[in-house]
Parts: C-alpha cells; sequence; structure tokens
C-alpha cells in the first residue's frame, strides 16, 4: 500500500438498484424536497481513480462554487481525504446555478447531529457517482418533516423553498414588507351576500331579525360546523374530505411521495392528518359589526338555533373534562345587566346565571360545577376572571420537604368543557398579556366567538389578541410569525380575515333596517359678560405664556413652534380655555386659579365674578405696593447720595400716597373683620344640614381676613419705610445745619466731603463764614436763626422716628404679642417660684434598711438615688439659665433703643446661646424620664452625638458651649444599663418580697427580712410616684421653652426684615458720591411698569364692579353723555363713567380727561364694554339654517352635518326660570333644555355627554338644584336606574367611560356639551342611542360658545367630516336605492360612510391626555388653529378689552385701532355736537 492508499479510508459501498443507480435515500425525519443531476469532471486523476475504483455512489461535502455557468467549478470534501477536491460542471443554467449556489450555503448531511432540537431546517445531500462513460453529481434539498413552524427562518431558505418545490409554481416572497393600513381589515371581511331563502327558524328567539342578522347567523352557524337549509331548518354540515387549511397545498417531493407545503410558514410534511389537527379551521370566529347593528341579538339568535344537544357533531373531549351545553359570555361590567336584560326579553326560555368568581362559591357547600353545567348562559366580567389569574394556571411541581395538605381550589371555568365562549367587546384582550386575556385563552371550549364593534385601531397586532383568544394556529403561535403573514404575505391575511371575520357597516344595510331618522343640531350661545370677561383674561394670559400676540403672530423673532415645551404650554392652555368655555371651575388649574383648591359648594357666576374683583384687587394692591416703593427706593438713592432735600420731597410724597394707601386698607380691614363676626354669629344659628356650605362660606371670610391683613401689613411696610428715611433726611440736614456753627477748618472738611454730593464747597464755606464774622453785628442773629432751624429739625426727625416707631410696633404687633405671652408666663413663674420641684430621693443608710438577701439591692437604690439628686440640681441650674434667658427684655422694647439695622445679627450669639441651653435642658430631662422608666430615647441619643460631631469641627451653634455642657451632662447621667432605673429596682424588690413570702412559713430570717422589704417597697413605690408626677409637669415646662424661645426667635426675624427694608441702598463707600443715574433710570422704569399695571388693574376693577352694578339693573339702554345716542359697543373710563367708543375715541385724543369729572385719563384707564343679548345665537329669516362648516357658503343637503336651532325653540327654552343663581351661560342652557323637553317631548331621555368628568359633576349639582331626576355612568347601578326609572330624565356619560357595547335605546336625545375634534369620541356616544331598537326619531344637540376656540375646533371637524363624505361620495352613490329621495338619501349616507371611516381609523387609547381629569388629545397642527382660528372675528366681538392693549395713537388723534362700525359721516357730526356741548 502506498503513501495515497494510506489516506483513503474504505468506505461503505451502498446498495444499487436494478438500474445500477443509487437508491433514494434521505435522512431521517426529512423529505427529499427536490433532486437534480449534473454532469461533472473530476479534475484530479488521483481522485477520480479512486472514486471509480469504489464504483458506488459516495456522499461528499460541497464547499463552494466558483466561476460561470458555463465553466462552474465546485470545491468538494470526500470522506477519508484530508485534503478538498476540485470538480467542474459543464453547461448547467442560470436556475441551476443558483440552485447550487444555494445548496453551497445549506448545511451538509456529513456534519449534521442526529440531536431532534439541533437539526436543521434545510440540508443539503451531495452524491457523486463515477462510472467509465460518465460522472455525475446529484444534490438533494432536504426539509425538516414537521407541522411545527420555526420561530426564525432565514429569508434566502424562504426564497429557496419558492424556487424549487414541485409541483405548481406559486407566488414568490414579497421582498418589501407591504404598508399597514386599518382598510386592510375592513376591506377584507365577510360580508355576506343576500340570498333568496327562508328566514331562519327560531322558536324560543321573540324577535323578528332582520334579513342581513338572519344571514350573520348563518354564516356563524357555518362556523360552527353546521348550516342553515334554505327552509330555516339547522342540519349537519354534508361529509366530505376535510380541504386543507389557508396556504397548504399538496405536491410531490424528489422520491415521489406526497407532502403538504406552506410557503408562509416554511413547512413541509407528509401528514396530512398532521396539517388537519394543527392547522383545522377554528370553530367561531370574530364578529365585527358596526356598533349599533344588534351584535347581542345575533349571538342570542346563535344560542338558541346550536345548542349542544342538537349538535350532531363536535370535537373531541381530549382533557376528559365535564362538558357543558352552556354558554359563558364575558363582558365588561357596564353591559353586565344590559346582557341579562336582552336575553330576558328575547329569548326568556334560556337559564341565565351570573358568575361573581370562586371567592364567592369557596365557603357553600353544593357543587358549583354542576349548577353552572346545568344552565344556558353564564355571565362573567373581565374583572372577574382576571381575579382568577391564580386559580387556572397549573402550580409547578417542585420537591417540596412538606407537601401542602390541601392543594389550591381550581376555577371552575377551567373544569368544564363550554360549549361556546363568548368575549363581548373583545378588543379588552388585543395585547393578550392582560390577566383576563390569559384566562380566557385557558377556558376549555368548543366554540370561541369574539365580538367586537372595533376590532382594530391602528395596528394589525390589535387583532393579535383575539387569534390567541380563538387559537387559531398558526398565526397566534408568535408576533413575530403574525407580522411575517401580514407584511410578507398580503394576501394570505386578507383570506385569513375574510374566513373568520364578518362586518356590517350601517350604509350597508341601510335598506334593510328601520332606525327612525336622526336629525343633528348646534345651538351657538354667547357668554355672559362675566364669563367673557374671564375667558377674555386667560386667553391675554395664554398669549403671554406661549409668546403670542393676539392674533396669533410670535412676540419673538426667535419663537419656535417645534419646542416641544410651547407646544405643551399650548395644549394645558387649549385645555383650560375649553373647560372655562363650560364653566369657570372646571378642571384643576383653573379651580385653583380661582382660588379653590378642594371640594366645596359650586360658585355662582356672581361668586366667580366676586372671585375675580378679588384677585384684581389684589393685583390692585400689588402694583401700588411696587410702584411706591419704586418710588421710595428712588428716594433712597438720593438720600444716600446726601442729595437731603431732594430725598426728602421725594420720600414725602411717597409718605402721602402710602398713608392713602393705609387708610383704604384699614378700612378694608374693619369691613372684613365685621363680615367675620357676622358670619361666626350666623354660623351658631344655622341648622345642621347647612353646615357644610356655612363651613364654606366661613373659610372664604376667613380668608378674606387674612388676605386683608396681609394687605394692611405690606402698606404700612411701605409707610415705615418713608416715615424712616424723612427721618434720616432730617437729621442729615440737621448735620449740614450744625456745620455752620462749626469752626471753619470743620466745616471746610465738611465741605470737601458734601462736594461731591453737590454740596457747598469748602472756598464757599470758608467765604461765607468770613462774611458772617465780618459782619459782627449780624453774626449772633445768623447763629440764632440756625440754631432755631437745628432746633426744628430736630424735633421733626424726633416726631419721624417716634411715627416709625410706633407704626414698626404695629408691624410687630402679631409676633410680639405672641412672644410676650409667654415670656410673662415665665417671668410669672420666676417671681412667684412656681416652677415644678424636682422632689429629693430619700435614702437611709441604717442598718434596718438591709438583710442578707436584701443589702445587694437596697445599696443599688442608695446609689441611685444619690445620682439622681445630683442630677437634678444640674436640671434647675440650667433650668434656671435658660429663665433668665428667655426673661430678656425684647429689642424695640428698651425706651430710646433705635434700629441700627442690625437687630437679627446682634442677637445671633444670644440666640445660638440660648438653643444650646435648650438642647441641653430637653437632653437632661430625657436622661431624668429614661432613668424613671428604664426605656432609652434613641432619637436624643442620635441627635446628641450628631451636635457633639459638629461641635467638635466647629460647626452648629455656640460649638464651645455645646461640647462644654454636653461633658457636664454626661457627668450626671444615669445609665439604666449600668445604674438601673427606679422602676426596674422596684421590680426587683417586688420579686424579692415575693421570694421571701415563699420562705416565710419555713424561715424565721426571712419573715424578719420580708418585714424590711416591704417598709422599703412602699417607700419606694411612694418615690415612684412623686417622680412620675413631676416629670409630667417637667415636659409641660420643657415645652414652654421651646415655644418661648421659637417665639423670640420668630419676633426677631420679623425685625430683621424691617430692619433690611431701611437698611442703606447702596454700599457704606459710595457715601455721598453723586447718584448712580443708571440706577435711577432702571427704577424709574420699574415705576413706569408698576403703574401702568395698576392703571390697568384698576380699570379692569372698576370693569367688574360695573359688571356686579349691572346684574342688579333692570336692562335700561345705555346713553352716551357725549352724543346722546343708545349705544351696544362703548366704553368705561376708570372714573366710571360710560360712553360710546367712537365718542370717547375722538374726545380723548383732544383733551386727554374724562368728559364727565375732568378726571386726566392715561392710555390703560379705558376698559371696552359691550351690551349685547346674552342668548344663543338664532335666525330669524328660516326655521332651520344648514351648518356643513366654513367653506360651504351655499350649503345644501347633500353636504349638510348640522342644522341651527330653530328661534321658536330657542325661545321656549330661554323663556324657562331656573331656581336659584345662574351658573354660566352653557350650563343654564343646557339645564333650560333639558326642563323644556319635559314639555315638547313628554316621556323622552336625554344623554348628556362632555369630554371631562368635572363638568359633568358640576352639571350634575345644577340638576339637582333644578330637580331633575339624572344617573351617572360612574354611579353603582346608575345604568339600570337610568333606563328603569321613568322618572329619570338624564345620564351624564364622560369620554372616558368604558361604555362601547352599551345598549341606551331608551334615550332619543344626545346633548354634546362640547364640540370634538375627533369626531370618533361624539359617535361612540350617539351610538348608544342611534341603534337598532330605538323606535324613536333621535336628535344630536351640539352645545358651542360662540367667539371661543370651540368656534374654531367644531369648524376643524365639520371640515374633516366633509373631505370624508366626499371620498366616499362615487360609493355612497352606488348604494342610494333608485326609490329612495335622491338629495336627502345620498346626503345621509354619506354621513354615515364618514362616520364609519372615523370609528375605523380611531384609536381612543390615544385620543386622551393621561390621568382621570386628561380631556381630548389635539395634535400639535391643530393647536394654533384651535388657539386662534378665529381670532379676528373675536377681537373685533370681544368686549371685555382694555385700550391699553392696543397699539398707541399719535397725539393728533388717530385713533386706537378700534372704532367701531359706525360711518365717518357720523363720527364727524358726534364729534361737532360734542364740541358744542363743551363751549356751552
Amino acid at each position: 500500500m502506498n503513501a495515497h492508499d494510506e489516506d483513503v479510508r474504505p468506505t461503505k459501498r451502498q446498495k444499487l438498484d436494478a438500474k445500477g443507480t443509487a437508491a433514494a435515500t434521505s435522512q431521517p425525519g426529512y423529505l427529499t424536497l427536490a433532486r437534480r443531476l449534473y454532469t461533472i469532471r473530476v479534475n484530479d486523476a488521483e481522485v477520480y481513480k479512486l472514486l471509480l475504483k469504489q464504483g458506488s455512489s459516495n456522499e461528499v461535502e460541497l464547499l463552494e462554487i466558483s466561476g460561470t455557468s458555463d465553466n462552474l467549478r465546485a470545491s468538494i470534501r470526500i470522506p477519508g481525504l484530508k485534503s478538498t477536491s476540485e470538480i467542474a460542471v459543464d453547461h448547467v443554467s442560470r436556475d441551476d446555478a443558483v440552485f447550487i449556489s444555494s445548496c453551497v450555503q445549506l448545511p451538509s448531511t456529513m456534519k449534521t447531529t442526529k440531536k431532534v432540537h439541533d437539526q436543521p431546517l434545510a440540508q443539503c445531500l451531495s452524491t457523486i457517482t463515477i462510472k467509465t462513460s460518465v460522472s455525475m453529481l446529484e444534490l438533494n434539498l432536504l426539509w425538516h418533516d414537521s407541522v411545527y413552524p420555526r420561530e426564525r427562518i432565514d429569508d434566502k431558505l424562504r426564497a429557496l423553498l419558492t424556487q424549487t418545490h414541485t409541483g405548481e409554481e406559486m407566488s414568490g416572497l414579497t421582498s418589501e414588507p407591504a404598508k399597514w393600513d386599518v382598510k386592510e381589515f375592513y376591506d377584507n371581511v365577510h360580508i355576506p351576500p343576500p340570498e333568496d331563502v327562508a328566514s331562519l327558524k327560531l322558536d324560543s328567539v321573540q324577535c323578528k331579525l332582520y334579513p342581513f342578522q338572519d344571514r350573520v347567523t348563518r354564516w356563524m352557524l357555518s362556523r360552527e360546523g353546521v348550516q342553515a337549509e334554505s327552509s330555516g331548518q339547522v342540519v349537519r354540515k354534508p361529509e366530505s374530505m376535510e380541504e386543507l387549511p389557508l396556504d397548504f397545498r399538496e405536491v410531490v417531493d424528489g422520491d415521489g411521495r406526497t407532502c403538504y407545503l406552506s410557503k408562509a410558514l416554511s413547512v413541509v410534511t407528509s401528514s396530512r392528518a398532521d396539517v388537519l389537527s394543527r392547522f383545522g379551521s377554528i370553530r367561531g370566529g370574530i364578529l365585527a359589526e358596526a356598533m349599533g347593528l344588534g351584535k347581542t341579538v345575533e349571538m342570542i339568535a346563535l344560542m338558541c338555533s346550536h345548542a349542544k344537544q342538537h349538535s350532531p357533531s363536535r370535537p373531541a373531549n381530549v382533557d376528559k373534562l365535564r362538558e357543558t351545553g352552556a354558554t359563558l359570555i364575558i363582558t365588561p361590567p357596564t353591559i353586565l345587566e344590559q346582557w341579562k336584560q336582552e336575553i330576558k326579553e328575547h329569548a326568556p326560555s334560556l337559564r341565565v346565571f351570573h358568575y361573581t368568581g370562586i371567592r364567592s362559591y369557596a365557603k357553600k357547600k353544593e357543587n358549583v360545577l354542576d349548577f353552572l353545567a346545568d344552565q344556558d348562559v353564564v355571565l362573567t366580567t373581565y374583572s372577574v376572571i382576571a381575579s382568577e389569574i391564580h386559580y387556572v394556571q397549573e402550580k409547578p411541581d417542585r420537591a417540596l420537604r412538606n407537601r401542602p395538605r390541601r392543594e389550591p381550589p381550581k376555577s371552575p371555568l377551567t373544569q368544564l368543557l363550554w360549549w361556546r365562549c363568548l368575549l363581548d367587546e373583545a378588543q379588552m384582550v388585543e395585547s393578550g398579556v392582560s390577566n383576563a386575556a390569559i384566562v380566557a385563552r385557558l377556558i376549555p371550549r368548543v366554540n370561541a366567538w369574539a365580538v367586537t364593534g372595533t376590532p382594530l385601531k391602528q395596528s394589525h397586532r390589535d387583532l393579535y389578541g383575539l387569534l390567541l383568544f380563538l387559537r387559531h394556529e398558526p398565526w397566534c403561535q408568535s408576533t413575530r410569525l403574525w407580522d411575517h403573514l401580514v407584511f410578507h404575505h398580503r394576501d394570505l391575511f386578507r383570506q385569513l380575515i375574510g374566513s373568520i371575520a364578518l362586518r356590517h357597516s350601517k350604509e350597508l344595510v341601510r335598506e334593510e333596517l328601520r332606525i327612525p331618522a336622526q336629525s343633528r343640531k348646534v345651538v351657538t350661545m354667547p357668554f355672559t359678560a362675566i364669563e367673557e370677561s374671564h375667558y377674555a383674561q386667560l386667553h391675554y394670559d395664554m398669549q403671554q405664556d406661549c409668546g403670542f400676540d393676539s392674533t396669533g403672530g410670535p412676540l419673538d423673532g426667535e419663537w419656535n413652534p417645534d419646542n416641544p415645551v410651547t407646544i405643551d404650554k399650548m395644549r394645558t392652555w387649549l385645555q383650560r380655555l375649553r373647560q372655562t368655555c363650560l364653566h369657570p371651575e372646571v378642571g384643576g388649574r383653573n379651580r385653583k386659579a380661582l382660588g379653590k383648591r378642594g371640594g366645596g359648594p359650586l360658585r355662582t357666576v356672581a361668586q366667580v365674578l366676586d372671585v375675580m374683583i378679588e384677585q384684581t384687587d389684589s393685583i390692585v394692591h400689588t402694583e401700588q405696593r411696587n410702584v411706591l416703593m419704586a418710588k421710595a427706593d428712588q428716594a433712597r438713592l438720593y438720600e444716600h447720595a446726601r442729595e437731603s432735600q431732594m430725598a426728602q420731597d421725594m420720600f414725602k410724597k411717597a409718605y402721602a400716597e402710602a398713608t392713602t394707601f393705609v387708610a383704604e386698607c384699614r378700612t378694608v380691614l374693619a369691613l372684613e373683620l365685621e363680615k367675620s363676626e357676622s358670619l361666626r354669629k350666623d354660623k351658631a344659628e344655622q341648622v345642621a344640614d347647612t353646615e357644610t356650605e356655612t363651613e364654606e362660606v366661613e373659610e372664604d371670610a376667613d380668608s378674606a381676613l387674612t388676605t386683608a391683613k396681609q394687605r394692611l401689613r405690606a402698606a404700612l411696610e411701605v409707610q415705615h419705610i418713608c416715615t424712616f428715611f424723612v427721618g434720616n433726611t432730617y437729621y442729615q440736614l440737621k448735620q449740614r445745619a450744625e456745620l455752620e456753627l462749626s469752626p471753619p477748618e470743620h466745616q471746610a472738611e465738611q465741605a470737601h466731603t458734601d462736594n461731591a454730593a453737590g454740596a457747598v464747597s469748602a472756598d464757599e464755606a470758608v467765604h461765607d463764614q468770613s462774611v458772617v464774622v465780618s459782619h459782627g453785628s449780624k453774626a449772633s442773629e445768623h447763629e440764632e436763626q440756625v440754631k432755631a432751624r437745628i432746633a426744628e429739625l430736630e424735633k421733626h426727625e424726633a416726631d419721624a422716628y417716634e411715627e416709625a416707631k410706633k407704626i414698626r410696633t404695629e408691624l410687630l404687633a402679631e409676633v410680639h404679642r405672641k412672644a410676650t405671652k409667654r415670656i410673662k408666663a415665665i417671668r410669672a413663674k420666676r417671681d412667684k417660684n412656681t416652677f415644678t420641684i424636682l422632689p429629693n430621693l430619700e435614702y437611709s443608710d441604717d442598718d434596718d434598711f438591709g438583710g442578707i438577701e436584701s443589702r445587694k439591692v437596697f445599696e443599688k437604690l442608695y446609689h441611685y438615688c444619690k445620682a439622681m439628686n445630683e442630677q437634678a440640681e444640674q436640671f434647675q441650674s440650667m433650668r434656671a439659665k435658660m429663665t433668665d434667658m428667655l426673661c430678656r427684655v425684647l429689642i424695640d422694647e428698651e425706651e430710646g433703643v433705635e434700629l441700627t439695622g442690625e437687630e437679627y445679627e446682634d442677637s445671633t450669639k444670644h440666640q445660638d446661646e440660648m438653643y444650646v441651653v435648650m438642647e441641653m435642658l430637653r437632653a437632661l430631662f430625657a436622661d431624668r424620664s429614661d432613668a424613671i422608666s428604664g426605656q432609652e430615647n434613641l432619637l436624643l441619643k442620635q441627635e446628641t452625638k450628631q451636635f457633639l460631631r459638629s461641635a467638635k469641627e466647629g460647626e452648629g451653634p455656640a460649638p464651645d458651649l455645646m461640647i462644654k455642657l454636653l461633658g457636664q451632662r454626661e457627668k450626671v447621667r444615669i445609665d439604666p444599663s449600668q445604674q438601673g432605673s427606679l422602676r426596674g429596682i422596684t421590680n426587683e424588690i417586688r420579686s424579692l418580697a415575693s421570694s421571701l413570702e415563699w420562705q416565710e412559713s419555713v424561715s424565721t430570717r426571712a419573715k424578719a427580712e420580708l418585714v424590711i422589704v416591704n417598709r422599703i417597697l412602699q417607700h419606694v413605690q411612694k418615690l415612684q410616684a412623686a417622680q412620675a408626677k413631676s416629670i409630667n409637669a417637667l415636659e409641660q415646662e420643657v415645652n414652654l421653652f421651646r415655644d418661648t424661645m421659637n417665639a423670640r426667635l420668630d419676633y426677631y426675624r420679623a425685625l430683621q426684615v424691617i430692619s433690611d427694608m431701611v437698611a442703606p441702598i447702596g454700599k457704606e463707600e459710595d457715601v455721598g458720591k453723586p447718584v448712580n443715574q443708571a440706577w435711577v433710570d432702571r427704577l424709574s422704569g420699574v415705576e413706569e411698569t408698576a403703574a401702568k399695571k395698576l392703571s390697568v388693574a384698576m380699570s379692569k376693577k372698576r370693569y367688574l364692579l360695573h359688571l356686579r352694578n349691572e346684574q342688579s339693573s333692570d336692562g335700561e339702554a345705555k346713553i352716551c353723555t357725549i352724543c346722546q345716542f343708545e349705544f351696544e359697543i362703548g366704553t368705561l373710563t376708570v372714573c366710571g363713567h360710560q360712553f360710546c367708543k367712537e365718542c370717547i375715541q375722538l374726545w380723548w385724543s383732544e383733551h386727554r380727561n374724562c368728559p364727565v369729572c375732568k378726571r386726566r385719563l392715561q392710555l390703560t384707564d379705558f376698559y371696552d364694554v359691550t351690551y349685547k343679548p346674552t342668548e344663543p345665537a338664532k335666525e330669524s329669516a328660516v326655521e332651520e339654517t344648514a351648518v356643513s362648516g366654513p367653506s360651504s357658503s351655499q350649503p345644501t343637503q347633500s353636504n349638510t352635518i348640522y342644522t341651527t336651532i330653530s328661534p321658536t325653540t330657542l325661545s321656549q327654552i330661554k323663556s324657562i326660570e331656573l331656581r336659584g343663581s345662574s351658573y354660566g351661560s352653557k350650563v343654564d342652557t343646557l339645564v333650560r333644555h333639558i326642563l323644556h323637553l319635559r314639555k315638547a317631548d313628554p316621556g323622552s331621555k336625554s344623554i348628556i355627554f362632555s369630554q371631562y368628568r368635572d363638568f359633568l359633576e358640576v352639571l350634575s349639582k345644577c340638576l339637582r338644584a333644578n330637580d331633575i331626576i339624572h344617573s351617572k355612568f360612574d354611579e353603582r347601578d346608575g345604568i339600570i336606574d337610568f333606563k328603569s326609572n321613568p322618572a329619570n330624565e338624564c345620564f351624564l356619560l364622560h369620554a372616558k367611560a368604558h361604555a362601547a357595547g352599551l345598549n341606551l335605546v331608551c334615550a332619543s336625545h344626545v346633548i354634546l356639551c362640547e364640540p370634538l375634534i375627533n369626531t370618533a369620541i361624539e359617535l361612540q356616544a350617539v351610538a348608544r342611542v342611534h341603534r337598532i331598537g330605538q323606535v324613536r326619531e333621535t336628535c344630536v344637540w351640539m352645545y358651542i360658545v360662540e367667539n371661543t376656540v370651540e368656534e374654531a375646533i367644531y369648524e376643524i371637524s365639520v371640515k374633516r367630516r366633509l373631505a370624508h363624505m366626499d371620498s366616499k361620495s362615487r360609493d355612497v352613490s352606488r348604494t342610494v336605492s333608485r326609490a329612495a329621495t335622491p338629495g336627502v338619501e345620498k346626503g345621509e349616507l354619506a354621513i354615515e360612510a364618514a362616520n364609519a371611516k372615523e370609528l375605523q381609523a380611531a384609536d381612543l387609547s390615544k385620543m386622551f391626555a393621561s390621568g382621570k381629569a386628561g380631556g381630548e388629545m389635539v395634535d400639535r397642527e391643530d393647536l394654533w388653529e384651535c388657539l386662534f382660528g378665529n381670532a379676528k372675528r373675536r377681537a373685533g366681538a370681544r368686549p371685555a378689552r382694555c385700550l391699553g392693549d392696543l397699539p398707541a395713537a399719535s397725539a393728533a388723534g388717530q385713533g386706537h385701532g378700534v372704532v367701531g362700525a359706525g360711518s365717518e359721516i357720523a363720527r364727524h357730526l358726534r364729534g361737532e355736537a360734542a364740541e358744542g356741548r363743551r363751549e356751552v
């Protein structure tokens, strides 16, 4: 054997068939999906000889290929050879070259493992046959024979499967994922075609199905394995060979065997039975009928037509569960009662039971399974099945040492094989991962139905949870597989949806429905003047906060519309404005802005006005103070520069204004005190049922009293500053006068100091003195005048300082009273020596007090008493020191002591020492308490360690004193663990006495010693009682010391605040230097800004007071004083006079004063007012006007959505009187509307819908006040009461209520409290009424407040709905019956189609802001349009706009940009008339 032969290992000879070729070979568990033969040339002669010598097929490993299809070369590895070899494949086609290349990339059968879990999906079996005439390469594509899809499959393998399988060619793999659209679902659901067959015979259903409902029931029967004959009888489907599932087809593999292939799953199997078993058609499906088409009735018809006992065939019970013919219905809690009522009404023969959970039956002895199995229908809720998550899943079998005594109970829901399981509102399990979804998936059942009107919102993943519940294999196996189907096999997805889902929309079955007509009307109303003023202020605040002008333009050139902060601000403000359109107190921010943080009675409009007046008054006081402080600060600058006379003049002027300010505040405070006292008297007379409201009123009164006190304090602070510095200026002037009496050299020296400040120069001072001296005779006369002036200045100075002290005393009165009260209490104790006496622990060491057994404990008692007495001495010493500190006279109480500006700092050292002594007093008290009780105060122990650590580091108050006192305390401290406690010693003596009593009968010594022990025990018990009593008194004293220390500290802190206000405004080295003009200019700007704000606030206050007065007026016409004509749009001056806008503009441009009182007026002293009717808008020309949208100038019936309410109806609503005060335009109109419906439509019920739950709470209070019985969605049994109680007129429903599926056909009116951009939200509410079962005509009322964001939102919503109508117009025109009225029917169908499109594209979960009170989420693209969409119209009609907000006019009288609609001629004539009256 040569070297080459040594490298060759003989291979096993393969069996040849009759033709001499290798027999078909395949790996176990694999199918030969494709086999191809190629002629080859072996380039290596030695290899060729070796293969030829073996003379059989040899398995090789194909490594790589190279070259072109005409000259393809392949590298192979032959078993037994270490090196690789090369073969040539001649003249192969392009497809063959691709096939060979794909096989190279597959795992070779020579290297694959035999482990099942490691087997690849596809392999390549390569063999070479060498003969004398020809050499062949055989490639076998092997595919795993299995029905289980792989989670991850390479796209190349998918393509290889598609390109190489035998049989009829299928469509190729989609290379790019198809774009998803919700229309892919809605356009491919199954719609049963009309059939000319007899209706189903349903004897147990007491209602007649609509034709489309009959077709739906037939389809559902077919999904459950039966069919309805043309006669209406339900029979078994004829037996036939079951068809292959979708996407599976029969093919023949390379070995000629039949197999079944799925391109989408990349599955190939030889077992038809496995395919049918795993992927067979499910029994059930998705009933996705549109809202209001009677899904409940359809399911009742299915239950009655296909019961278990009548079913000819059903699947085998694999798990051997107990079978039942009951249908399990899982529904949201809100519509559970509705199911009961519907079944009772339409199928009363069905036995219905409400299952409330396993815990409800845990203690009952009867068998729950028997009871449930005997029912026809079992109802439960999602919350119930979610709570049973721990009773349905199998527990892991752990190797526990001790097995539990009993297994936990199992839910009966999973112990029965239900005939049918039905999920109502199945979109609630769309995620598939919630507890409810998991339990629903595990419930055993024969048939399964997912019932929902909104099966998906946006994503295809919304359907995945439904497939999980239906157990639709394989697409429920993983989300990855589901995504692959949707994006790469869209045609298969469409077939799948068409097979398991059914849906009708209202426009499709409109001809078969007999639902009464529905009308839609819009009620547009204006604000009341108070509401409009409040809304206008909010809108202005929004502009300032977001950086807009009144038209929505940016105030800053760098304003970024994409800034997330700005977008969030706009959303927040839009929500506040929308809530304000409903009521000023809707929403947390609005309530907070009106000073209301909690609950309490709802404010009326008048009360809201009072709050607005109070807030404006607060702004007035704030700006008044700001103006005075700016003036005082300017004067302080001059005072600091020693320009005393100018500073004094400025201070006196500010003082005069401050005095007026203080007087006003005192008057207001006196009134509030009187009101508070009156309210307290009234409260005592109130009955119990009005207690809450009275408490709220009293709380408001106390708040007003506190505010009045704070305002008076603020005014007094300004007055104190002016008074104090007036005294300073008198002192400076006095110093300057005294200088005239000093020697010349002193005058020259002082002159040099004052020269920089503009004072008399040194040369002038010396010259003046020499002149005075030279006159001789006049010197004494001049001296006397100077002295007199000095005396006068000194008197003024003393008076000013005395007045400042009085003001300061008043400012400090409250804190001074509190501090003085406690200081007096301590002084009284000190003077009368009534401090708690620490009883001395007396103990004698006589021999009589000891015995053999008791000596040890008695000695312990002796040392304890001695230590306690020493500790008492230390405590009394510390208490005396603390008393002296607390009894010191407060600064500013001493006569002749003036403020230095350093009062707080001067008292800091004293306060620090007092704080340290106080802490030591607390520690000594705690030590004594611990020594008596034996319980250690761990908190104090930690605090003491921290004090000591800080003191050693030089930190904290008085560190040296702290270390010293802590050392003294440690010397006398009693450690209960070492020295014992009084309670512990007492217990030891008592135990000893008990022991001696036991020995007394047998020991004379014990008897004698017991006498001693009992005597000392009595003594110790007396000591313990005395010490316990003293500890309680000591604790009160320590608390008194602590409170007094805090009160003193509060006093000094308040005093320091006042001192800071009169501290020098500049640096000490700048005294006497020229005034800093830049500083003066800045303060002047601050004063000007504050004055302008003050003027605006005063004008607004005047306007609000005017509104309050107008509420009590009789509605008389308003006459302009200038032109003597009536006016509706006018201007109110700050002095309270009214004129038409045109006249006052002309007058002010010439005279700048009030025509009546001649008060000087600034541009900001005007406030626009409008006297217009505060009633809902109405049309006088026609009964009802179509409202189609902003773009339709000529609305027609075909595109009309809403019509305006008729004037007659509006007048009737307005004429209804309400009880009590007004709660706002929208609330009052809505309540009147409900009362009007009592007469206009007797017996009718209404649904009131709002996106804000807060508003419904507001409305509920108003409805109760007017005796309107109603219920709310969130109330317990609210739905049942609304349906069953004839007196219940209204049902309050908010947008976040889970009301899907709720049937409220007992109502015929839907009132939408506000417009919504997302129409799908309001359509959810309308669908509760406009649905099958409705027997009355219905009406939808849309409430809108004009000139607000609601108008802009309404226009956006209508514009979008019209766009949907246009897109559906062609489809609708094909569905309209020829017999129908073309115009009206087409318009109604277009609206129905637009509504259906809105609902299909709507994802309600993403349409709301987070939080319980969050409203509709508005897209960023719509924010600006909502806020400023009607800005021009609002600017022209807004009554509460201050002239100061508009551009200033020139002095020539060009106006202010607010000229009304009057003509130029009329304005000119009015102006001349005014001038003529002025001259007269």
